[in-house]
């Protein structure tokens, strides 16, 4: 973690002047990386012991990054979208630790070490290092489970996960036993029922497009020793590609192209 980290270095001169330099671990690693986010303690030896002339805080200069040049979507949000992230931020400042949700205008914290904006489809896009980044939408603005319910995203995969990993996903629950999620989905692939309420629109260790919705799941599925994916189902690496599926009263299977 890098907030458990710290860099502590000592400059000592033949006078006996000390120069001692701090740099501790945050949250964020641009912050980590600001020149100023040192402590600077200037010291002296003497024969008394060591004695200090002065220390100066480390402190955040907050600089702000030229944003990636691109064309915004130019599309409105429609009037029956519970929500929309088009992640065009990464246009204004490649900085930026937020991301704004456009039906309701909500602001949405980047979490993790360092919010990667990347050229999109159109506009900008958010890169994940698939550990710790995140958007979280608050739970009561997240698509509620009615009758109907349709979910879409562009996605560039670097690499397969090793589990299940959603894209988009509100759940709650606990999805396998904790000794499973611990070591992973081992080879081959063995399907296990997911006990959660909610809805998971993600990926499987096998790059293969999955949607999981209140124990249920469309996409996927157990594969045996002496049984091979189709290409035809694993989504590509490197390469844009769009996903939509629709629940509803008659399910609609996944779609990609």
């Amino acid at each position: 973690m890098m907030t458990e980290t710290i860099h502590e270095s000592f400059i000592i001169s033949r006078t006996g002047k000390v120069r001692r330099e701090v740099r501790v671990g945050t949250d964020r690693r641009d912050d980590f990386n600001d020149p100023a986010n040192v402590t600077i303690q200037q010291l002296v030896l003497n024969d008394d012991g060591v004695s200090e002339l002065s220390l100066t805080p480390a402190r955040l200069s907050n600089l702000s990054a030229k944003g990636i040049v691109g064309v915004p979507v130019r599309i409105s949000p429609n009037a029956a979208q519970a929500a929309w992230l088009k992640f065009d931020d990464g246009l204004k400042s490649s900085s930026c630790d937020v991301t704004t949700e456009q039906v309701r205008l909500t602001n949405c914290a980047v979490t993790g070490n360092k919010a990667l904006w990347k050229k999109g489809v159109s506009g900008t896009s958010l890169a994940f290092d698939g550990y710790f980044s995140k958007v979280t939408l608050p739970r009561e603005l997240a698509p509620s489970i009615t009758d109907k319910l349709t979910f879409e995203a562009w996605v560039a995969l670097g690499a397969y996960p090793w589990n299940d990993v959603g894209i988009v996903h509100c759940s709650v629950g606990k999805p396998i036993d904790p000794e499973d999620y611990k070591h992973g989905y081992r080879a081959p692939y063995t399907y296990r029922p997911w006990k959660m309420k909610g809805y998971m629109l993600g990926v499987d260790p096998y790059g293969r497009a999955i949607f999981k919705i209140n124990g249920e799941q469309i996409g996927g599925s157990e594969i045996t020793v002496d049984q091979k994916v189709k290409k035809s189902d694993v989504l590509p690496t490197y390469r844009w590609t769009h996903l939509s599926v629709t629940y509803g009263r008659q399910n609609v299977p996944l779609r990609r192209w």
